[in-house]
């Protein structure tokens, strides 16, 4: 099945006046989906296998790009913010169409020109936005040991806990409020020192 969000690689199926229609080789599922003709390659031919990204535009429908975004479904990463507005902000993430990051996902105040650490999600509309709701898109499974010194992006903060920090933008990772020393916010890139 074809997912929106995620890098695939799709077989060319028909091309038409409007692009080439892809999906999988089998193509058992019936729902091949649009490349747009401004987004082909130079030469490719019907069976040539091609690594798209799938997402919705803005009229609703699936259709695949050969662009890379930063970041798809199921990864986290640092996005500048290019513009706020009352209902959100919106981020570059390496397409010609900037990423939603709807106001509700926010964790604290963002500012044109901010990085955020975000991850990706589906919204009811089947389009893609950001959330900097991250917890549960790390992993307590870290490769890292006592005295391993790390660094990361602060992406809470708990006045009774202290800073919670996703330690390269893929594990969870907390630092006590008691060895806090200095002033920090969303967003702060920090180095510390595995503890335990």
């Amino acid at each position: 099945m074809i997912e929106i969000g995620k890098i695939q690689t799709l077989q060319v199926m028909r091309r038409t006046p409007e692009g080439a229609y892809l999906n999988f080789k089998d193509g058992k599922d019936g729902s091949a989906i649009l490349l747009p003709r401004n987004q082909e390659p130079r030469e490719f031919n019907i069976g040539d296998e091609i690594e798209v990204f799938v997402y919705t535009d803005s009229e609703g429908d699936t259709v695949a790009t050969v662009r890379k975004p930063k970041l798809t479904i199921g990864e986290l990463g640092l996005l500048r913010v290019v513009e706020t507005t009352k209902f959100g902000a919106f981020l570059d993430w390496g397409l010609p169409k900037d990423l939603l990051l709807p106001l509700k996902e926010q964790v604290a105040k963002i500012s044109t020109g901010d990085l955020c650490l975000v991850g990706l999600y589906i919204n009811n509309n089947n389009k893609i936005c950001a959330t900097m709701h991250i917890y549960n898109l790390l992993s307590s499974e870290s490769p890292y040991k006592k005295n391993d010194r790390v660094s990361g992006t602060v992406y809470s903060m708990n006045g009774d806990f202290g800073l919670f920090v996703a330690v390269d933008n893929k594990y969870h990772g907390l630092v006590h409020k008691n060895e806090l020393f200095g002033n920090y916010k969303e967003g702060d890139q920090i180095e510390v020192r595995v503890k335990k």
